[in-house]
């Protein structure tokens, strides 16, 4: 038996690739996906579903004849800085692995390009595992390097748009939801895998760990960039509320510097008979030393207080 290829995007497109198994690939999930597979696999219809479930979270479910099948996320670029976690479905067995995804994935293409060096269906899919794995690894690898970019300008006292870290904490929450299911998703197929019955490949067996791993690190590596996001966003927080007080400080002040001045001009002012210093003619002067008198008063008392340094 060879493999076969088999893209359905409204017609279909069978490439020979190499022996011993056959793949098909769907990247649609319709009645017709769902059709094909009731007829050409021997999955129940809840098992069908699960595949073609529009929402779904990472997952993996064993059948009573040792048939996988499993829901994972991968990264699906939608611009230089934008991305999303797309789900990509697998059933497989003994002979034959069946992969949808709604978009046309790195991870799929990747699979083609080592085609010589899977011979089995559990190779095969291992591989496309592992490019899965590497793929979110590099995308975390650029977000850390845009986290520390953002750092750098606040060491330098640069200005921060703050829609910058919180898109990017928004994108370290998005993959963090979906990488904790999916590192519980390589462990069980560890287990699975571990047990000799299923004959898997004594080289590829102890990589699944190495892939529960490497998630983990990566679920480490978000926490940790989650926390450095923190404290940054606090740091400028903290940062604009002590300029905003500073201003209102001085502002109050000032204020309260001109408050008996402005008192003692709005006394004098009024238009009535009697008001001191009226009818001399050095009265402008004389009020004028005495309200600086008291703002002199005033900003010894406030470095009495400690108000003023």
């Amino acid at each position: 038996m060879g493999i076969y290829f088999f893209l359905c995007i409204g017609k279909i497109d069978l490439k020979s690739i190499s022996s011993n198994m056959s793949w098909q690939h769907f990247e649609q999930f319709d009645a017709e996906t769902e059709e094909w597979l009731k007829y050409n696999t021997q999955l129940t219809n809840e098992q069908i579903s699960i595949l073609c479930d529009d929402l779904t979270r990472p997952r993996v479910v064993f059948t009573e004849t040792d048939q996988v099948i499993c829901i994972l996320r991968v990264i699906h670029k939608e611009s230089e800085s934008d991305f999303s976690m797309v789900s990509v479905r697998f059933f497989f067995d003994k002979q034959q692995l069946i992969s949808l995804s709604l978009y046309s994935l790195p991870a799929i293409s990747q699979l083609i390009q080592v085609k010589n060096k899977s011979t089995t269906p559990i190779d095969f899919f291992y591989r496309t595992c592992e490019a899965i794995v590497d793929n979110i690894t590099a995308q975390i690898v650029e977000m850390d390097e845009k986290i520390h970019n953002i750092h750098d300008k606040w060491t330098d006292e640069e200005a921060i748009d703050s829609n910058d870290i919180l898109a990017t904490r928004k994108q370290v929450s998005h993959i963090q939801r979906f990488l904790l299911s999916q590192a519980d998703v390589f462990q069980k197929l560890y287990l699975f895998f571990s047990d000799k019955k299923n004959g898997n490949s004594k080289v590829i067996n102890p990589k699944w760990r190495e892939l529960n791993n490497a998630t983990n690190r990566d679920i480490e590596a978000l926490t940790d960039m989650r926390e450095r996001l923190q404290i940054l966003q606090d740091a400028i927080m903290q940062k604009r509320e002590e300029t905003h007080n500073k201003i209102l400080f001085i502002m109050s002040l000032v204020s309260t510097i001109f408050l008996p001045l402005t008192f003692i001009a709005s006394l004098l002012g009024m238009n009535v008979s009697g008001i001191p210093l009226q009818t001399g003619n050095d009265g402008f002067w004389i009020l004028c030393g005495l309200l600086f008198f008291i703002a002199i008063i005033e900003l010894v008392l406030f470095r009495l207080w400690k108000w003023i340094k």
